[in-house]
């Protein structure tokens, strides 16, 4: 059996390293395997990379010479019957191995912009390592295009991507990283908490803040892409 480090999707990441308030010329190696579940992966690529307002937003901008083939596969997926298209997860679906000659490629690009955005977050550097209440260690990363990317601690310093996503694109970036500054305050357990760093995430926090924050829900709804939105983005991707 494999180890973490030699999954086939372990990757090693240079970051910044803080120390106080600030960040120094310093670098350390984040460790992760980008979602060690298969499942997984393939129900983030297909909710959020082939989400219209996220890939049109964000995703097409962020990889703008990685994504000449994506109408080709969401119509190849939509001529199979893809059940889970709209609404994943992908785990429940029968034809899962079929669709991975469609899926791979799309799973490349978003797994691709992954890398990306975690080289950008960690040498901007706007990322934070917390303990949760539910996750031994937890690392996560907003870079400056809205995505935001949360890893829980496999083994002593390895991390397995849980999530990568764009957050709302319609909100302004400084509600977005104060919301996730909120989120990060809740759920961490009192213990440790390390900002990399404050003046990027726009603060100046302290961990006894937490009794004062409440948790903190999007004004806007999470908004997903109908069929009807997707007919209307496929007969618009040849001007793309």
């Amino acid at each position: 059996m494999k180890t973490n480090s030699q999954h086939d999707r372990y990757k090693e990441f240079s970051v910044q390293i803080c120390h106080g308030n600030g960040a120094n010329q310093e670098k350390s190696i984040l460790k992760m395997v980008l979602f060690k579940n298969k499942f997984k992966l393939r129900n983030h690529a297909v909710k959020h990379f082939l989400d219209a307002d996220e890939f049109e937003k964000v995703w097409k901008k962020f990889l703008p010479d990685k994504i000449g083939s994506l109408e080709k596969h969401i119509t190849d997926l939509k001529n199979m019957g893809c059940q889970y298209l709209f609404n994943p997860p992908c785990k429940k679906c029968p034809n899962f191995k079929q669709c991975t000659p469609y899926v791979s490629e799309i799973e490349n690009m978003y797994l691709k912009g992954i890398e990306e955005a975690i080289t950008q977050g960690g040498n901007v550097p706007r990322y934070v390592v917390f303990s949760s209440n539910k996750i031994n260690k937890v690392v996560s990363i907003l870079s400056n295009n809205k995505i935001i990317l949360k890893a829980g601690r496999l083994e002593k310093d390895i991390f397995n991507l849980m999530t990568c996503y764009v957050k709302t694109v319609r909100r302004p970036f400084a509600e977005i990283r104060n919301n996730e500054i909120s989120k990060i305050l809740f759920d961490s357990d009192n213990r440790s908490i390390k900002w990399c760093h404050k003046a990027k995430w726009g603060i100046g926090v302290s961990i006894k803040d937490k009794s004062k924050t409440k948790k903190q829900f999007p004004k806007i709804p999470y908004n997903r892409a109908g069929r009807e939105d997707w007919q209307k983005k496929l007969a618009e991707m040849k001007d793309w």
